[in-house]
């Protein structure tokens, strides 16, 4: 059962402030267009299709005015975030045998 909110709580706002404290502006990124493209292979999503996705996701980092700020911050982050696509660099999938991971894609 969850507790009901108290006047006190600090609520959402102050929370998601903190969490993304340090999160570049990323002014123009091409990824708000399509951020479904940028996300991680899904389960039973098969790989040829999470290749495509991914690619097509890379090619709007091309043309990002943001892509360098993405990477930077990319570098900073947990592992985990290198599952998805961030600042063009696209993950290396499950059932892939020959692709080196990440690729680095228009840099």
């Amino acid at each position: 059962m969850s507790r009901p909110a108290s006047i006190h709580d600090p609520g959402i706002v102050p929370l998601l402030s903190a969490l993304l404290a340090g999160t570049p502006k990323l002014d123009g990124a091409r990824c708000i267009e399509r951020p479904d493209l940028f996300d991680p292979r899904d389960r039973g999503e098969p790989l040829k299709a999470a290749r495509a996705r991914h690619q097509q996701a890379a090619a709007l980092c091309d043309s990002c005015p943001s892509v360098a700020l993405c990477r930077a911050w990319a570098a900073t982050q947990p592992r985990e975030l290198h599952r998805a696509v961030v600042g063009g660099i696209r993950p290396r999938l499950a059932g892939e045998h020959t692709t080196p991971a990440p690729q680095l894609i228009g840099a």
